[in-house]
């Protein structure tokens, strides 16, 4: 049986995204300071907060980490943050999303010449999506982890490696691993502890701080002079459920902040598409404050949101949205159809 080698800190190929920390840069309780606010992910509410606890919980543990969350949530910064905390953060951080690459080119990254899990040897791979990875690839990764061994396409020789992986996805992989989808053993590998990242529209508390703190980034980036976001603009943020959590929130933000007028961001600019939700609030000016519009529109904008939130939940299962509202599959379809809601991704 041929050596193992063991795998040098190599110069990796630019085509990977490379992150090299500082050990201890950034602290998680800097994150509830909003003076110290660590670009994307900064909450003041009891779900971040808990999340932060967790993260000092686990730097100085060199353990798989499993995160969930919603697409948009910010599963990538905080295993950068996890990252930044421990021991490894001198170490190479790499991150590959496992749904939008074929069979071919994710065998290839991972396990090839030079492929991700020997480059980040000593350091960090964040895993996306490791729900969609083949599962023919879900057990040989299950195998290099149990060993700490791989032998890279081409080669015949072992080389061992010393790679912690961090994993995420926005999907129910218990649910997978019953239509063997998942493999249950690398699932439970990869799950030693967990994390979930709460959408952004449970909580609501944080959509105006993050607001202003990109409305800063961008303005730096631009180089322009922003007024203070109006309370129309901020009600119409917090009103909205952001589907995109973070991500759409950064995304409108910058926009908004692209097409300001004489420094004022407009809600039109912002989110076109509230246009069609809410006409009255942005055509006529109108403030979203609930207590400000009848009783009916008030009732109809918050049974789109309730649903949209609640689909979302549920993956667009209709039995479970029902289950959960208490209510029958019929009225599902019914409050759908009366609020223009698709019921499908």
């Amino acid at each position: 049986m041929p050596a193992v080698k063991f795998a040098q800190t190599a110069p990796l190929r630019p085509k990977y995204r490379v992150e090299n920390f500082p050990p201890n840069e950034i602290h998680p309780t800097d994150s509830l300071n909003p003076s110290t606010i660590y670009h994307d992910f900064y909450g003041e509410t009891p779900e971040i907060r808990g999340v932060i606890k967790k993260i000092e919980k686990l730097k100085n543990l060199d353990s798989p980490v499993f995160i969930t969350g919603e697409a948009g949530t910010g599963k990538e910064k905080i295993a950068s943050i996890i990252h930044r905390q421990s021991s490894r953060a001198t170490g190479p951080f790499m991150a590959l999303n496992c749904a939008l690459e074929s069979r071919a080119t994710l065998e290839s990254k991972l396990f090839g010449s030079k492929g991700l899990l020997e480059a980040c040897s000593n350091g960090t791979l964040f895993l996306n999506e490791i729900g969609d990875l083949p599962i023919e690839l879900q057990h040989k990764l299950l195998q290099a982890l149990q060993t700490s061994t791989i032998t890279p396409i081409g080669s015949e020789a072992p080389i061992r490696i010393n790679t912690r992986v961090i994993s995420a996805s926005s999907k129910n992989l218990k649910s997978k691993i019953k239509t063997n989808d998942v493999s249950s053993n690398l699932y439970y590998k990869l799950s030693v502890f967990s994390l979930n990242i709460p959408p952004l529209r449970e909580r609501k508390a944080d959509i105006i701080p993050l607001a202003k703190m990109f409305a800063r980034e961008f303005s730096f980036k631009y180089r322009t002079t922003l007024n203070p976001l109006s309370s129309r603009l901020e009600n119409i943020l917090s009103s909205y459920t952001w589907p995109g959590n973070i991500k759409e929130l950064k995304s409108a933000i910058q926009r908004g902040v692209a097409l300001a007028d004489q420094g004022e961001v407009k809600a039109e600019d912002v989110l076109p598409e509230l246009r069609q939700i809410f006409p009255e609030s942005i055509n006529k000016n109108i403030s979203l404050d609930l207590r400000n519009i009848p009783y009916e529109k008030a009732l109809d904008i918050f049974r789109k949101e309730y649903l949209e939130a609640l689909l979302l939940k549920c993956d667009y299962n209709i039995s479970e949205a029902a289950r959960i509202s208490k209510k029958n599959r019929m009225w599902v379809y019914r409050c759908a159809q009366k609020s223009g809601i698709r019921l499908h991704k």
